[in-house]
């Protein structure tokens, strides 16, 4: 919705050609699970959790709620929890982590409440881009053909990965991981404390504040409203 109703699109597009890129499409791919050595019930119980977190605004919201967050490449996150080193991860989607063996060293699955799966990456996108001048000298039909190409792998690989997901939550419950739910309260608490490093991400700079005016406008729409003019009252964008 934030890509197409909001011009996130198109801000995209501009950001990459800033980097002599051209954006042909995103690839949605999912939504991301924390795996967990301790059960993790309550928004409270992530005070003094070791776990890894990509960086960034998410790293730092865990960090502000008071977990100990650390950075490991994709390779390494297996094995800390394996020699807990680590006691939380954050990693991909339920197909994927099943394949990668994660049940073998976490008990625990976490996720947000039923209206709210992922608390910090509900949607894991990729994307494909190619040279700015390669694309240029295509044709204007090969380029629209490059756009629709990747729209279309985009439909079918989500597809493709929610179906193995559907047939992972099982094996996942027959391995004996428990999937634990946090209430609406616990997601609104996390909301809390990552409303206020949103506006401090965004104001870094022009490009980020107005990237993230789209994703508000998105948030704030009827037909989202995960976001009201009350919770974001204190806070300004500098766009």
């Amino acid at each position: 919705m934030m890509f197409g109703a909001y011009g996130g699109f198109d801000i995209a597009k501009d950001l990459y050609r800033k980097q002599g890129q051209e954006l042909l499409g995103y690839v949605h791919h999912d939504l991301n699970l924390i795996h967990s050595k301790v059960p993790l019930r309550s928004f409270d119980d992530f005070d003094g959790i070791k776990i890894r977190m990509p960086g960034g605004i998410v790293a730092e919201t865990f960090a502000a709620i008071g977990a100990r967050t650390t950075l490991l490449p994709g390779p390494e996150v297996y094995p800390a929890l394996e020699k807990v080193t680590i006691d939380a991860a954050d990693f991909t989607g339920a197909a994927v982590n099943f394949e990668l063996g994660f049940w073998q060293v976490a008990d625990y699955i976490v996720m947000g409440p039923p209206s709210t799966p992922c608390l910090h990456q509900s949607v894991d996108l990729m994307d494909i881009s190619v040279n700015r001048r390669v694309f240029e000298r295509m044709s204007s039909q090969t380029q629209d053909l490059m756009h629709d190409l990747v729209a279309a792998y985009s439909r079918e690989h989500y597809a493709v990965i929610q179906k193995a997901n559907a047939e992972a939550w099982p094996k996942y419950r027959e391995k004996g991981v428990e999937i634990i739910h946090l209430t609406e309260d616990d997601a609104s608490r996390f909301r809390d404390a990552a409303i206020p490093l949103w506006f401090k991400w965004a104001n870094k700079d022009a490009d980020a504040a107005r990237l993230f005016k789209a994703h508000l406008d998105t948030m704030m729409d009827p037909a989202v409203a995960l976001i009201t003019d009350e919770d974001i009252k204190d806070y300004q964008l500098n766009v």
